[in-house]
C-alpha cells in the first residue's frame, strides 16, 4: 500500500520530472483509498476548488470509479477528459495514478455552458474566482492526450515496479521501460516542436497582412486596408493564449471587427446593432466566451438565408 510518506513517489517525480515538465496536463498519485499522495502536475484550481472533496479528496466522478473498479478514460459531468489507472503489485491494487482534467477540442463549447453564478452562490466563492477557474482550464488535442495516456500508463506501471519484491526480473523490465520513457520523452518534444511552428506563424501571418494593408493603402483601395487590418486584429485577439479576464469592452470591439469583415462578405444581407451599457464595459469575462455566440448566429441565421435579417 501507498503512503503519505513513502519516497517512492519522490523517487519516481525526480526520475520523470523531465517528461512531466514538457506535458502540461495534470498527473496525481493516489493511495488505494483514493486519497491524493502527490501532484506530478497539479490539477485544474477548478476541480481543486470547486470539485474536489476536500483538499486531498477528489470529486464524486473519481471516487465513483475507486470504488468501482472501473480504469481508463472518461469524461466527468463537466465534459474534461480524465484518465484512471490502478496500479497493480500482485494482482493487488495498491493505488492509483490520474490525470488530464482537459477539455478535448470537440468538447471545450462544454465549458461555456458552466452556471457560473450558480456554482459561485453554491461554493461561496466570488464569481470572478469561479469565472476565472473556467476560463483556465485547458484543451487537449488527440495526438496529446494519447501521449499523455502512455505517460500514465508508463509512470504507473514503474511505481509497481519500485514496489514489488522480486529483484531477479527487474533489471529486464527496467530496460523495457527505460525505451517506453524516451520513446514518451520524443513524442512529447515532438509535438512540442510542432506547437512552436503554430506560435510562429502567426506573427508571419500578421506581418503580412499589415503589409498587404500598407499596399492597399498607397493604392487607394481604403475597404480593402480596413478589412485587411481588421482581420489582423481580430486573428491576433483569437490567438491569445493568456489565462487574463478580459474585459466587455474588449469582447465587443473584438466582436465588432468580426462583423465588419462579415457585413463586407454579406452586405445588405446583415444588418447589426450592438447595445452594451456603458457601466457594464469595464466587468471581466473569459476570453472568447460572447464570439462563438456572434459567429453561430451569423453561420446558422444568415448563410442559409437568401435575404438576412437583422439581429442584436
Amino acid at each position: 500500500m501507498l503512503k503519505t510518506d513513502n519516497q517512492i513517489a519522490t523517487k519516481v517525480y525526480a526520475r520523470y520530472s523531465g517528461i512531466l515538465s514538457l506535458s502540461k496536463f495534470s498527473l496525481l498519485l493516489h493511495d488505494n483509498n483514493g486519497d491524493v499522495l502527490l501532484e506530478f502536475n497539479p490539477s485544474p484550481d477548478f476541480c481543486r476548488h470547486i470539485c474536489w472533496e476536500n483538499p486531498t479528496r477528489p470529486c464524486a466522478d473519481y471516487l465513483k470509479r475507486f470504488n468501482s473498479g472501473e480504469q481508463g478514460r472518461f469524461v466527468c459531468c463537466y465534459g474534461l477528459e480524465n484518465i484512471l489507472l490502478p496500479i497493480m503489485v500482485k494482482d493487488e491494487v495498491v493505488g492509483f495514478i490520474s490525470g488530464m482534467q482537459a477539455y478535448s477540442q470537440e468538447r471545450e463549447f462544454q465549458k461555456y455552458l458552466i452556471n457560473t453564478a450558480e456554482l459561485s452562490e453554491m461554493k461561496g466563492l466570488d464569481l470572478e474566482v469561479v469565472a476565472k477557474a473556467i476560463s483556465a482550464f485547458p484543451t487537449i488535442d488527440k495526438d496529446k492526450a494519447d501521449i499523455h495516456e502512455q505517460l500514465c500508463h508508463h509512470i504507473a506501471r514503474n511505481i509497481a515496479l519500485d514496489i514489488a519484491e522480486s529483484t531477479q526480473d527487474n533489471t529486464r523490465i527496467i530496460n523495457r521501460l527505460s525505451a517506453e520513457k524516451e520513446l514518451l520523452e520524443k513524442k512529447v518534444i515532438d509535438l512540442e516542436a510542432k506547437n512552436m511552428s503554430l506560435v510562429i506563424n502567426p506573427h508571419f501571418l500578421f506581418n503580412t497582412l499589415n503589409s498587404i494593408a500598407r499596399i492597399a493603402y498607397f493604392e487607394h483601395s481604403h475597404t480593402t486596408e480596413e478589412l485587411i487590418y481588421c482581420l489582423s486584429d481580430l486573428l491576433r485577439y483569437n490567438v491569445k493564449q493568456d489565462e487574463q479576464l478580459h474585459t466587455i469592452a474588449s469582447e465587443m470591439d473584438n466582436i465588432e471587427k468580426y462583423l465588419y469583415i462579415q457585413k463586407a462578405r454579406f452586405k445588405n444581407r446583415l444588418q447589426y446593432e450592438i447595445i452594451v451599457p456603458n457601466e457594464l464595459k469595464a466587468y471581466r469575462i473569459p476570453n472568447m466566451v460572447i464570439q462563438p455566440i456572434v459567429e453561430n448566429a451569423v453561420i446558422h441565421g444568415i448563410t442559409p438565408k437568401r435575404d438576412g435579417e437583422p439581429f442584436v
